[in-house]
């Protein structure tokens, strides 16, 4: 990029993360949100956004652009697109009868938004495959705080984690571990197109 495509880059990232972060935490619904893995990507996504726009890095990447951050991130956000649009969507609709534009927002808009991010810009530090499993440190935070949460307050942000709602024992952890699986799975797929593009820009 010339100084001029990287100034765009950084006035535009810092506007979409700022707008992002606004709607999020100025909505009505913000506090009921707290437990969905939805929200918590998504302000991922946010603070991803401004802060890569407002320090990039001169020398270094910082940690905003740092692809590993930025792959982490991108592959939580996917999942949060992926589960809602192949699991969610006919629960929503059943429940409020329509999609509503917020779900619109943070549930395609934004994952779409940001694996495109992912693909076209340049991988700015070449890519470790030892990176991997510090990945997956929110994903398994998040699921061991969910059933923390949900066992003292019977409150399961998703059906499919909630042994209620499953009513069997095996089906709950095949659930889970399903969800580590995707996880793993684009993991890998994202550090290898990082990687990919690590060894074409630098041949």
């Amino acid at each position: 990029m010339n100084h001029y495509q990287k100034r765009s880059t950084r006035i535009f990232r810092t506007i979409i993360g700022a707008s992002l972060l606004i709607y999020i935490f100025t909505n009505a619904k913000m506090s009921y949100w707290l437990p969905f893995y939805t929200f918590h990507t998504n302000v991922f996504v946010g603070v991803w956004y401004l802060f890569s726009g407002l320090f990039p890095g001169k020398e270094q990447p910082s940690f905003w652009i740092n692809d590993a951050t930025k792959g982490a991130i991108t592959t939580y956000i996917t999942i949060t697109g992926l589960v809602y649009n192949l699991v969610l969507i006919p629960v929503e609709v059943a429940y409020v009868g329509y999609i509503p534009f917020v779900s619109i927002v943070t549930h395609m808009i934004v994952p779409v938004m940001m694996v495109i991010d992912y693909l076209i810009t340049p991988t700015v530090k070449q890519p470790q495959w030892k990176q991997a499993p510090l990945w997956m440190t929110y994903p398994m935070i998040y699921l061991v705080s969910i059933q923390i949460m949900g066992a003292t307050s019977d409150f399961y942000p998703y059906p499919f984690i909630d042994p209620s709602h499953v009513n069997s024992s095996p089906q709950l952890f095949i659930n889970y571990i399903i969800l580590l699986i995707i996880h793993i799975g684009l993991a890998a797929l994202y550090l290898t197109i990082a990687r990919r593009k690590w060894r074409k820009s630098h041949r």
